[in-house]
């Protein structure tokens, strides 16, 4: 009966390598998703918030010195401006996301050409800034000073979740490289 034992084809090494690969690859993936999610949050809070663009235009046309004659060209202008601004910060930002997530992918997938770190020190940077932004909330739910608390709930819960993917990441891409240096 022993003859007939499985006998794994695979060391540990190469398991955990696998392992390791996989969730590289799924958190690079997630990384994506958030940015896209970051792009669309930007646009729903200026959008719909509590302050919108188009308030923040008005106030900002009431305080002003145009003619009113003028006013209608300088509301139009203010808008273009305005996208502009919008769609430079949303594509930095889905740059940023999706310059860290393929990178992952490709670790994880192993169709990486070379080894970066930029990617690695980026993602270090969004665990800090996602740490933040956690801290931020929470205080700002417990002190009273958010009004829409479903929303202070859900920044919450997507920002733990956005801070446990980078942090994963970033350690899977440690182990990864600990265990390819390791002989086999």
């Amino acid at each position: 009966m022993d003859s007939v034992m499985f006998l794994p084809q695979n060391s540990e090494r190469d398991i955990q390598l696998r392992r390791y690969r996989d969730a590289l690859a799924i958190s690079g993936g997630a990384v994506i998703a958030f940015g896209l999610w970051d792009v669309i949050k930007l646009f729903i809070g200026l959008f719909l918030g509590q302050d919108t663009v188009k308030e923040l235009i008005a106030e900002g046309m009431k305080n002003s010195d145009i003619p009113e004659d003028e006013m209608g060209m300088a509301r139009l202008l203010a808008w273009v401006i305005v996208m502009m601004v919008l769609l430079v910060i949303s594509a930095v930002t889905l740059l940023y996301h999706i310059y860290i997530g393929l990178n992952a992918l490709r670790v994880g997938r192993q169709t990486a050409k070379k080894k970066k770190n930029a990617y690695l020190v980026l993602t270090a940077l969004s665990i800090v800034f996602s740490a933040i932004i956690l801290i931020l909330s929470i205080t700002s739910l417990v002190s009273g000073s958010d009004t829409e608390n479903n929303i202070g709930y859900a920044t919450i819960l997507l920002e733990l979740t956005s801070l446990m993917n980078y942090s994963y990441l970033f350690y899977a891409a440690l182990k990864i490289r600990k265990l390819e240096r390791e002989t086999i």
